[in-house]
């Protein structure tokens, strides 16, 4: 529908970017209207990943995702709902930043000809992707110099004064839940980081989520992300409203969980980059974890983690899987403390490694 469309005037974050001297020089491929977590469309084609082209790049920002990867580009910019940033990061071994709900302007990022929608969108961010935390802590500088949480010349607050050191660092892990079936590869790969920070003074626990169980958390976010995406979305304003109240709760009870630990690393996918696979609607696709076939969509689990409350994630390459795959985690912190997660990411990139690219890059 959008493909002979020509916006009339750049999108606030675009202009943002701009005027601080980025040159605008192409445009990434995505899935129709950012709506798959992988990147195809009937017009620009299928989206493969640097580091395998058998395997999918992700979605919805893939095409930023390879881009970074493959040396194209320094910076993006990507929305997240259901993992959009945070995914390509971890498929193709990049980083990126999903802000704290509302932090970035994000007016025009959807447009919908001939008019544009003004009113606030639910848990969908736009946010940087680059190749090290220096960058995406750049872009995110220059997207929230103007207004943030629309309130104009607000400013994100400090980073956390102990994100700056491993050692007195309070770092919870959440990798093992029922809710969400994930490759032993990948729980090895957060679990590693957060020895690595352990023995450099960290104070790292499994302490489990603030709040209802994770598929209790799940099932509220896939309720609103319909509410906010799916056209056949059916419940009464009141139904939404309970809904909203349940998710407000979680974010008081992730508020005391945040009293006592500083960050919470998690997995942000079930598995690395998997084989393309686009045919049939996503509901009935499946997808192999360690040789056992799940619901296409249960990959939303871990997004949802911290899309759900509008929390600050940070997502950032830790290890290589057995097939030579990236595989990354996500650093989340309490509501405004996206520089906090920036700095808890920096410290992990220093201790475990920054950027590799993908071989022959």
């Amino acid at each position: 529908p959008l493909a002979d469309y020509t916006p009339e005037a750049d999108a606030p974050a675009v202009a943002a970017l701009r005027a601080a001297g980025a040159v605008v020089f192409g445009k990434t491929n995505l899935p129709e209207f950012g709506g798959d977590i992988q990147s195809y469309n009937d017009i620009h084609g299928l989206c493969r990943n640097p580091w395998n082209p058998d395997r999918t790049a992700g979605g919805s920002s893939g095409g930023s995702g390879a881009a970074l990867a493959s040396g194209m580009t320094l910076l993006e910019l990507g929305s997240d709902i259901g993992g959009s940033i945070r995914v390509p990061c971890h498929y193709n071994g990049v980083f990126g930043h999903k802000p704290t709900w509302n932090a970035v302007d994000r007016f025009g990022e959807g447009p919908r000809p001939p008019v544009w929608p003004h009113a606030l969108m639910d848990l969908v961010v736009a946010g940087p992707m680059g190749r090290s935390v220096a960058d995406i802590r750049l872009g995110l500088d220059v997207l929230t110099a103007v207004t943030t949480g629309g309130i104009p010349g607000a400013r994100l607050p400090p980073s956390s004064p102990r994100a700056h050191s491993a050692r007195g660092l309070r770092v919870a892990i959440h990798v093992e839940d029922p809710a969400a079936p994930t490759s032993a590869s990948c729980k090895a790969a957060v679990r590693q980081v957060g020895a690595r920070l352990a023995a450099a003074g960290a104070r790292v626990s499994e302490p489990g989520l603030p709040g209802p169980d994770l598929a209790e958390q799940n099932a509220l976010y896939r309720d609103l992300l319909n509410a906010a995406m799916a056209p056949a979305y059916a419940a009464s304003h009141l139904e939404w409203k309970a809904a909203d109240e349940r998710r407000h709760r979680l974010r008081a009870d992730y508020a005391r969980f945040f009293e006592n630990h500083d960050v919470l690393l998690a997995p942000i996918a079930p598995t690395p980059a998997f084989p393309h696979v686009t045919d049939g609607p996503m509901g009935a696709r499946k997808l192999t974890v360690d040789g056992v076939e799940v619901a296409y969509l249960r990959h939303l689990v871990w997004a949802g983690l911290a899309t759900l409350p509008g929390l600050p994630a940070t997502a950032l390459p830790v290890a290589l899987s057995d097939e030579g795959l990236p595989m990354g985690l996500q650093v989340i912190g309490p509501l405004w403390g996206d520089q906090t997660t920036l700095a808890v990411a920096g410290l992990i990139e220093t201790l475990n490694g920054g950027f590799r690219p993908p071989p022959g890059y």
